[in-house]
């Protein structure tokens, strides 16, 4: 598998001052694994040495990632060679990537919080990790398909449009979303029950 890979940097007023450019990941281009090398690149990154203390800058995580032999620039740009087209949106105090297969339809997007921000306690952590990402993605895609609101409705057999696609696509990715939103308050709710049990 392969796939292409835009990193852009979104400033605060949602305007994208630049990007990357096109990069090209050989060999394990599928979304998962991708997303995979980000968390180990901001491992990487948060561990060392030169960088401790300091915050995740837009041009360190791109250049990690072309550490990885995996990946490449590439002029290549909207080649039929493609099997997902990723986006790496950054931001400064979180990283969003977003997928599409090769039919455009939007097939994986997650969100980590970079901000190492320790203000408030643990619950004030996990609602700003473990919902306010999912949360955010879950709205992006439900504006994502009531933006095609009048597709929908002017199709004479929905179930053989795109658009159908894009929406099945998107409202499977909200279930998944929604479910690691129940599996993180349930992990927490657990954490936090057998915590302050242990207290008393």
């Amino acid at each position: 598998m392969k796939s292409s890979l835009i990193i852009e940097n979104v400033l605060s007023d949602g305007k994208i001052n630049k990007s990357s450019g096109f990069i090209e990941v050989n060999r394990g281009g599928e979304p998962e694994v991708v997303w995979r090398d980000v968390m180990q690149a901001i491992k990487e990154l948060k561990n060392d040495e030169y960088h401790e203390g300091a915050s995740l800058t837009f041009e360190q995580l791109i250049n990690r990632l072309l550490a990885f032999d995996e990946y490449s620039t590439s002029v290549e740009e909207g080649e039929d060679w493609v099997d997902f087209d990723i986006t790496i949106q950054y931001e400064e105090n979180s990283i969003t990537m977003i997928a599409l297969n090769r039919d455009k339809v939007e097939c994986f997007r997650k969100t980590y919080v970079t901000s190492d921000n320790n203000e408030g306690n643990c619950i004030d952590d996990f609602i700003r990790r473990g919902v306010e990402p999912l949360l955010n993605n879950i709205i992006q895609l439900k504006d994502s398909i009531k933006s095609r609101k009048d597709e929908r409705a002017s199709a004479v057999e929905y179930h053989r449009t795109g658009c159908y696609e894009k929406d099945f696509g998107q409202i499977s990715l909200i279930r998944q979303l929604a479910e690691k939103l129940v599996n993180n308050s349930n992990t927490h709710l657990e954490r936090i029950s057998e915590f302050y049990t242990r207290l008393y």
